[in-house]
């Protein structure tokens, strides 16, 4: 009996000692992933507004505060409207893995065309200025709705993934960790990205604007260049077996005769 005692006192000990692991490769990459997504997605949500209400000489868009609200609700409905009829449909066919990948390298090339895409359609189109009005307004709803949508997209997959690497017992405190991580890069996001802006606009001591790049295209390149290693970190870095729960490799591995 003693020695049975014994026996059950020491397997509970092995079980104590194999207690889940919260912060193993693949929850750290998803929490530099979610940092560096949350960080990109903020600095240039909060440069928007300011970009539209810049005047044309520096390469805003000299819209007014109702205009200006009008696009902001516009890009809202885009993201709702790909949250539910759309990121379901790509779930289907793409890895959480290659779905970020592909949102944030999406993300990563409208930030950077959109300013020249709408900076052409105002001064360079040979349109009437009723349809310069016209165009710009449609180029900017699709370029600003579809960048809202996809980095929505790639929330979604960055999600999937943080839950797939955490144990299920775990789950509540890393995804704590996780919104807590993104919560300061949200913080930093509008402080550093308003002041980029307000910079790259502002005229020097000789009385001249910035030249290009480093004019109101600044920012845009910045935050297209933030996505871009969003893609490169998941890409290179992601462990594959992030596509799938932790709970579903342990019982593939189970099941799988060892040689």
């Amino acid at each position: 009996d003693m020695a049975d005692d014994f026996t059950s006192m020491k397997v509970g000990e092995d079980h104590a000692s194999e207690k889940p692991q919260l912060f193993n490769f693949g929850f750290i990459m998803c929490l530099i992933v979610y940092s560096l997504i949350s960080y990109a997605q903020i600095f240039i949500d909060d440069v928007i507004p300011l970009w539209s209400l810049a005047s044309q000489d520096r390469g805003g868009l000299n819209f007014g505060s109702q205009d200006t609200g009008t696009l902001l609700a516009l890009g809202g409905a885009c993201m709702l409207f790909a949250s539910v009829f759309i990121y379901p449909r790509v779930a289907k066919y793409l890895s959480p893995i290659s779905t970020m990948i592909c949102c944030s390298i999406g993300s990563g090339i409208i930030a950077i065309l959109e300013p020249i895409i709408v900076h052409w359609l105002e001064n360079e189109a040979n349109w009437s200025s009723e349809h310069k009005t016209t165009g710009t307004w449609i180029a900017l709803v699709l370029l600003n709705g579809s960048r809202v949508a996809i980095t929505m997209m790639a929330f979604n997959a960055n999600f999937l993934l943080t839950n797939n690497t955490i144990p299920t017992e775990l789950r509540g405190r890393g995804n704590g960790i996780s919104m807590g991580l993104a919560s300061f890069a949200k913080m930093c996001g509008p402080a550093t990205g308003t002041m980029a802006f307000a910079w790259s606009i502002k005229t020097m001591s000789d009385g001249s604007l910035r030249q290009d790049p480093f004019d109101w295209h600044f920012v845009f390149l910045i935050d297209g260049v933030l996505f871009f290693a969003v893609a490169a970190l998941v890409y290179l870095f992601m462990p594959r077996s992030a596509n799938f729960p932790l709970e579903e490799l342990e019982e593939i591995s189970s099941e799988t005769p060892s040689s």
